[in-house]
């Protein structure tokens, strides 16, 4: 399978919270001194470990890649993003522990990625990263066959939708015929 690198990019480092951007090219790809590395990191839903995140920026075996958490969090904004939950045998799933697959809205060509997480409430609801990485052939075949099932059924939607248009519309054009 092909990787496609995210970008050749100078590692930085982050140490000024006030300055810091979770959005921002340093988050993706630099390594995060804003606070303590045993500390959480929380941005919107997401939470996570600041060692472990900034561990995944140099951690590039096992299919990890030099991208942060705040990297990866963002695949949550893929239109075909896709749950797939961690089951303890055949038939029990293990409640709020998946595998979430998709990639970034922008660039096109960004690459698949995986992050493990959890839910977690620690007085509202969260979501915890636990790791993040490249997808596996067989979560790619999985994530493509997901978009594939959407797309359709967006595409029947939109069909029904006209049908149900066209239908209506020649009702009340009848209508005004028997009315002249």
């Amino acid at each position: 399978m092909k990787r496609v690198l995210l970008r050749e990019i100078k590692k930085v480092e982050i140490n000024d919270p006030s300055k810091f951007n979770p959005d921002s090219e340093e988050a993706c790809f630099g390594k995060d001194n804003t606070g303590p590395e045993e500390n959480d990191v929380i941005v919107g839903k997401f939470i996570w470990h600041r060692e472990k995140s900034n561990s995944n920026l140099d951690d590039t075996g096992d299919n990890k890649g030099g991208f942060s958490f705040y990297y990866a969090r963002r695949i949550y904004d893929d239109d075909y993003f896709y749950y797939i939950p961690i089951r303890k045998n055949k038939k029990t799933v293990i409640p709020g522990r998946g595998h979430g697959v998709g990639r970034l809205p922008q660039p096109d060509n960004s690459p698949l990625l995986t992050i493990d997480m959890k839910e977690e409430i620690q007085g509202k609801k969260y979501i915890r990263i636990i790791s993040a990485r490249y997808t596996n052939k067989a979560e790619v075949e999985m994530y493509e066959y997901n978009k594939e099932m959407k797309q359709i059924r967006e595409e029947l939607k939109r069909e029904k939708y006209y049908e149900k248009s066209l239908i209506r519309f020649q009702e009340v054009v009848s209508k005004r015929k028997i009315i002249k």
